[in-house]
């Protein structure tokens, strides 16, 4: 699981190199497909933006809801 702390360490390389961030999601809720694929808008102290393509909306989500959600793409 990724730490809000990486997260943003990802954002801003990704952002150096003209790249963006992605994120999917790990399992379907209510609200939510499994393997959704979102983009990383902004990351800050203890939150994160969210672009969710499928219904065109940015989400404001917590350090918690990393935990439903996986890094997608990034070589570590």
């Amino acid at each position: 699981m990724v730490t809000i702390k990486e997260l943003k360490k990802y954002k801003e390389t990704n952002d150096k190199n003209k790249d963006n961030t992605y994120m999917s999601r790990r399992k379907t809720s209510k609200d939510w497909y499994s393997g959704e694929l979102c983009m990383v808008r902004e990351v800050c102290l203890d939150s994160f933006k969210l672009f969710r393509p499928m219904n065109g909306k940015v989400y404001s989500l917590t350090e918690n809801d990393l935990d439903d959600f996986v890094l997608i793409g990034v070589i570590i």
